[in-house]
């Protein structure tokens, strides 16, 4: 029997005057879980309990209400109506099936609100773009819900179906325990909720055949985040996983030259490099298409691709234009990579593999970020200890800086990005947070640009904007792309995130921050996550530092912390608490799929926008350095010639490689051991061969100067 601890959420209301002391009803059950009872390929049944709701009074401008807390549940999407706080989770269903819930049995608690001298729950409010104005922010209200004498008629467990994530066909439940009448103010509580969810007609065998095929343990952690899932039956996460790793490159043809020392590289640090070169004016239904078929054509011992890059800007001569958006909600357009990497058609929209850009119109831009993302990766920069320098803003915005920049900011730099994790220099702009650990100035100081290009001058490892952008850049403090060639960072570069909107819209006459930041010669950084479309202020939050179990507001933005939120993109880079391998993700890219995902696993309706809008311009398969590395241990004894073997002796979660004139001969992960055999198609020769080694939080082990010892010739006996 599985039991999960649910996580606490709370929905921001920024409308508060006067908020009283909370109020807490005692329910029937000991503690508030969700207790998974059985799981099978065909059915699993669980019992949420509640222990307590919690309600918090408050009065504005536009009434008098109760805000209302379940530990574990979060907001609906109900905007207007009584925000009665709801279970969602991601779940696993089977290939064909369709969903039939069973409620078994429940208690109902019947509480008149009012008789506790708490007033009517308040209503949901919507979710705010970055890009909203101030004078548009207003308090939504369905007054017609509010003035009807009935008790709702919900379903108590509904679900429904997203997609199919890498061979595994995902959905997601829904547990709204409870229905409300908004005249009457009161609330029947179904607790003790037992019920059985049974996939009717599902196809089993393709369901573990699918799951065998596209495996992959860098795809472990999104499988976790399933309530349900079983992993295949013959899969063990390093020992039966193939490697080495596909990389696609999709490039126009004229890149191929300048592509080629890149191409090397990858293949010496293990990956099996594909390269797609296209003409003018190839479509990006062709492209898809090529991509369907390397994956489509994986088998559990050949796998499909992980990582693909693509080389180009939307538009112009060399391009690789990107797909339109298909998200309803919101409905503002914008352009997309995501659908390059969804192979299941209709309107899958959770991608299959890690995808990143390289925007660039002409061999020069390509070559410039190259020149950059090339030295980091293999760690032949001069100077490594700018490493140790980080930066985060929480960006000027008198309505939520103060509650989620500050707070989103304050977590990141509470949590990890700190003295304790090795930073030298740590330089934080809060909004008005001004008490917090390593606060530099308020950002919305006079100062505060000239500040920020002075520490970028020094030397940053890491940058983290949160706030107002458009493709010009950071919108307030106002870093903007004129701004780049004054950074003055040759050989400094950081690795960028921005919770902001539109900095890297990539179809504009001007190229964006995002495109600029990277092709930009000896300035600017070696990886940018950012969107192309406007970002939501809860939706960034839970992206960062996850769905948090404390209400956003001003008083708590120094109150979030590991132990109440769930894991965010941060949590996802450190790892440091103890999560499983499985729920690593040090990627580039992967950093940016755990945040769409801390999304994706909230009640937030903006699932499907937001693995449209983050983008990665950068190499997806780079391993951010988080701080100055230490040198990955790695040795082996040079082989015999006409050996078929080398054993090396490295550290626990290593990536080594074993290659010869730039053709890889094999990779193995060291999964949680220290020992890699490596066998090459044929028996080592007298040649020089070439062994690589990647880990997180390390300097990448190279020697291209391994030359197999010849043996020593018979000595003859007289």
């Amino acid at each position: 029997m599985k039991k999960l601890l649910l996580s606490f959420v709370v929905v921001l209301l920024s409308f508060f005057a006067i908020a009283q002391q909370k109020q807490v009803i005692t329910l029937s059950a000991g503690e508030n879980e969700l207790e998974l009872k059985s799981v099978n390929p065909e059915s699993f049944s669980a019992k949420i309990f509640f222990k307590e709701l919690q309600f918090e009074n408050i009065s504005n401008e536009n009434g008098d209400f109760a805000i209302m807390e379940v530990e574990g549940l979060s907001g609906p999407s109900n905007i207007g109506q009584a925000n009665l706080p709801v279970f969602s989770k991601l779940i696993e269903v089977p290939y064909g099936a369709e969903i039939s819930v069973t409620i078994k049995s429940y208690d109902e608690e019947v509480i008149n609100l009012s008789e506790y001298g708490i007033n009517k729950i308040h209503p949901t409010q919507p979710t705010y773009s970055k890009s909203t104005p101030d004078d548009e922010i207003t308090f939504s209200i369905d007054d017609e819900y509010y003035n009807t004498d009935v008790y709702e008629t919900t379903e108590l467990v509904k679900t429904e179906i997203h997609g199919i994530m890498r061979g595994v066909r995902i959905g997601r439940i829904e547990i709204r325990p409870y229905h409300y009448n908004p005249v009457e103010n009161t609330l029947i509580v179904y607790n003790n909720l037992d019920f059985e969810v049974n996939f009717i007609n599902a196809d089993l065998s393709k369901t573990e055949e699918m799951k065998e095929k596209y495996y992959t343990p860098e795809f472990d952690g999104s499988y976790d985040m399933i309530l349900n899932f079983q992993p295949p039956a013959t899969k063990d996460a390093f020992s039966d996983y193939a490697a080495p790793i596909k990389y696609v490159i999709v490039a126009n043809s004229a890149f191929e030259t300048t592509l080629q020392d890149f191409v090397n590289w990858k293949t010496k640090q293990g990956f099996d490099v594909i390269e797609y070169y296209v003409s003018d004016g190839t479509a990006n239904t062709t492209i898809q298409t090529y991509l369907q078929g390397l994956y489509d054509a994986a088998t559990a011992s050949d796998p499909a691709p992980l990582y693909v890059l693509i080389i180009g800007d939307h538009s112009g001569t060399y391009a690789i234009p990107a797909f339109a958006s298909q998200a309803s909600t919101p409905s503002n357009a914008h352009i997309t990579d995501v659908y390059f990497a969804c192979y299941y058609g209709g309107s899958d929209f959770i991608p299959d593999l890690y995808y990143g850009r390289l925007s660039a119109e002409s061999t020069t831009e390509l070559q410039n970020a190259l020149d950059k993302i090339l030295p980091y990766e293999q760690y032949t920069i001069p100077d490594g200890s700018y490493l140790n320098n980080c930066m985060l803003i929480a960006g000027v915005d008198a309505t939520f800086a103060p509650t989620h920049g500050d707070g989103t900011i304050y977590y990141g730099i509470n949590e990890y990005y700190n003295a304790a994790h090795g930073f030298s220099n740590i330089y934080a702009y809060y909004y008005s947070l001004t008490t917090a650990p390593y606060h530099v100035m308020e950002s919305d100081a006079a100062g505060a640009e000239a500040d920020i290009i002075s520490k970028i001058q020094t030397g940053l490892g890491f940058a983290n904007y949160t706030a107002h952008c458009d493709y010009y850049g950071w919108y307030d403090p106002a870093i903007r792309y004129t701004d780049i060639p004054n950074f003055n960072n040759q050989d400094k570069y950081p690795f960028m995130i921005a919770n902001c909107c539109l900095s890297c819209q990539f179809n504009n006459a001007i190229d964006a921050f995002g495109e600029q930041v990277l092709y930009t010669a000896n300035e600017g950084a070696v990886g940018y996550i950012v969107t192309s479309n406007s970002s939501y202020w809860d939706e960034d939050v839970y992206w960062g530092v996850g769905v948090t179990s404390l209400a956003i507001t001003q008083a708590n933005a120094d109150n979030h912390n590991y132990s109440n939120t769930s894991l965010g993109a941060y949590d996802g880079i450190w790892h440091e608490n103890g999560e499983a391998y499985s729920d690593w993700y040090y990627t580039a890219i992967q950093i940016a799929h755990k945040g769409n995902l801390a999304v994706e696993s909230s009640s937030s309706s903006f699932n499907q926008y937001y693995w449209e809008i983050y983008h990665l311009f950068g190499d997806p398969s780079m391993i951010p350095y988080m701080t100055e590395p230490t040198a990955l241990s790695l040795t082996f004894t040079d082989p015999m010639q006409g050996e078929t073997s080398l054993i090396v002796t490295t550290e626990p979660y290593t990536y080594v490689a074993l290659s010869k004139d730039n053709v890889l001969l094999d990779a193995k992960w060291s999964g949680s051991g220290t020992s890699v055999t490596l066998n090459p198609p044929t028996t080592f020769t007298g040649e020089t061969y070439c062994v690589v080694g990647t880990k997180q939080d390390r300097s990448p082990y190279v020697n291209e100067s391994v030359t197999p010892i010849a043996p020593n010739p018979p000595v003859a006996e007289f």
